[in-house]
């Protein structure tokens, strides 16, 4: 779909590469080894280089999209992602969610 990706397999690991080539956008699974999503979330919003790179959280956990979960990422509103999707990943939703979030459309 023309677009060229990188990944990383750990939170830092992609702090680290965002870092370092300014990514057009990110997807950021919520339950990752080592640094978790969320935290992975509030770095890259703290830091100069990607605050304002559109963030895709996607997560896998029970009921995703119930208040539950809503009061949990509550606790990180100050560095909201840019979008939410549930696992499993619909490749079109999620390839709609990128154009949306990079081309404006």
């Amino acid at each position: 779909n023309g677009w060229d990706v990188s990944i990383a397999n750990s939170g830092d690991d992609g702090i680290a590469l965002a870092k370092e080539h300014a990514p057009d956008i990110v997807i950021l699974d919520v339950m990752m080894p080592d640094r978790g999503g969320l935290s992975t979330l509030v770095a890259l919003r703290k830091s100069p280089g990607t605050k304002d790179v559109p963030i895709v959280l996607v997560t896998g956990i029970q009921d995703t999209l119930t208040q539950d979960f809503k009061a949990y990422l509550d606790r990180f509103k100050h560095y909201p992602p840019s979008a939410y999707l549930a696992k499993p990943i619909d490749a079109d939703a999620l390839l709609a969610k990128l154009d949306e979030l990079t081309r404006g459309t």
